[in-house]
């Protein structure tokens, strides 16, 4: 295996980079030496160059090129680790026409391939591209056995598999620990991270929110373009004061808050499977999730209920009777949740898996 190394093709490097970031980090410290610097094609026409950027609460080193000027970079890389196998690792639906060709011009090298979110959920092209680029994957992995099994021309042999994305359960058991969890003295607020986008589907979020009879405060985590109709329709339901739009932060401050709040919401109509989710679970900030396929995966791994997006009353009804709860059945019921979490989802289990199918190709 010290022969082989890894290179991630990604899309873009930002703050607030997380699945391909936190397995690109967790694999330098267990196998040192397997992954290259990271290549980003966010642009058609780009020199490539490494660069430094944050990303989360580190900086990441990464080379930045053109999607046409990438071909000689790969080139160049073949030659500079001619040494060594190969392994490009596509984290990008956009990017996996890059499979054909490295297929083509570098015969000994392995693709795999890199499912990170539901596939109905592509754009047309992005669709189009993947699906005809899949049969020249060595592997195609999903982040979560609902996301592989909806994958285009899924089948049951060795190609197709699932590792979960995971969590820093081991720095989470450091800087808080499990018999530090209580219900007790944590704030009556909800926390939301997602980008403000269609598919985190937050103005039906809003609306359960405003049908709440005991709810406090609701802080949301996150970019994007439908922010100000978001704040418009927060007006219109009269919860603008009680509603805070927290834009980008740095993930340790989203971890405290979720280890002082109450409640985590993810209303979402497709996802991966969600890092932030598992988060809130793990940080005792009881997590209410819609009854999607990944969602109903975390709820049935680690005890949790999940919701119909048709109902604003069935959410407010759940969420009220969670508040109600006494705080020794709800402090019980949290570290329960807290402890599967961080057992069932560290990311150090997801890494080794990871090598087991980089050993494998």
């Amino acid at each position: 295996m010290n022969k082989k190394v890894v290179i991630h093709i990604i899309r873009s490097v930002k703050k607030t980079s997380m699945p391909w970031n936190d397995l690109y980090a967790t694999s330098r410290k267990l196998y040192p030496g397997i992954s290259y610097y990271p290549i980003c094609i966010s642009k058609l026409l780009k020199s490539p160059e490494i660069v430094m950027t944050n990303c989360q609460s580190s900086k990441r080193k990464f080379i930045d090129s053109g999607l046409f000027n990438v071909f000689y970079l790969f080139f160049n890389l073949s030659l500079r680790l001619k040494n060594r196998n190969l392994i490009w690792h596509i984290h990008n639906p956009s990017l996996s026409l890059l499979g054909p060709f490295i297929r083509i011009f570098f015969r000994n090298s392995r693709i795999i391939f890199n499912l990170h979110n539901k596939y109905q959920g592509f754009n047309y092209y992005q669709k189009y591209i993947l699906k005809y680029s899949l049969p020249f994957f060595h592997k195609v992995i999903g982040v979560s056995k609902y996301i592989i099994k909806n994958s285009p021309n899924y089948d049951h042999t060795n190609k197709y598999k699932f590792i979960r994305n995971g969590i820093y359960s081991k720095y989470l058991n450091k800087k808080y620990p499990i018999n530090s969890i209580s219900s007790i003295n944590r704030e009556n607020t909800i926390v939301v991270v997602a980008r403000l986008v269609k598919q985190k589907n937050l103005e039906f979020l809003l609306k359960v929110f405003a049908n709440l009879k005991y709810s406090g405060k609701i802080f949301i985590y996150g970019s994007g373009v439908l922010e100000n109709k978001l704040k418009e329709i927060s007006e219109e339901l009269k919860i603008r004061n009680q509603v805070n739009f927290m834009g980008i932060v740095k993930r340790e401050i989203i971890l405290r808050k979720m280890s002082e709040s109450s409640i985590y919401i993810s209303t979402s109509l497709w996802e991966g499977i969600g890092v932030a989710n598992l988060e809130a679970a793990a940080q005792g900030c009881y997590p209410f999730l819609s009854n999607i396929g990944p969602h109903n995966e975390i709820a049935n791994l680690i005890g949790l209920n999940t919701y119909n997006l048709d109902s604003v009353e069935e959410w407010s009804l759940a969420i009220d009777k969670w508040i109600k709860e006494n705080d020794e059945y709800k402090t019980n019921k949290i570290k329960k949740i807290s402890t599967a979490t961080r057992q069932i989802f560290d990311i150090d289990n997801s890494v080794k898996k990871y090598f087991e199918e980089y050993s494998d190709i």
